[in-house]
């Protein structure tokens, strides 16, 4: 589709300032989707190869704290004598 727009004297001034925006346009969106298309490829490499691979946390998960304790036992002072 192609926009024509003529001065009153018949010149094509407009039409040719039209066409270069627009091809600077078609340009920009181009190169934006190739970049944006190398980063996707990039980052589809990094997970196939094991970039976001946790290898430190499994190893000291042990060493937290829990928030909470794990068993619903109270183990205050006063519940810890034998009952008789």
């Amino acid at each position: 589709m192609t926009l024509v727009i003529t001065s009153r004297n018949g010149g094509n001034y407009f039409y040719a300032k039209v066409f270069q925006l627009m091809s600077v346009i078609i340009v920009l969106i181009a190169a934006s989707i190739l970049i944006a298309g190398g980063f996707l490829v990039a980052f589809l490499w990094s997970v196939r190869n094991g970039q976001y691979d946790d290898d430190y946390t499994p190893s000291v998960r042990m060493l937290f704290d829990d928030a909470t304790p794990s068993s619903s036992k109270d183990h205050s002072p006063q519940n810890n004598q034998i009952h008789k």
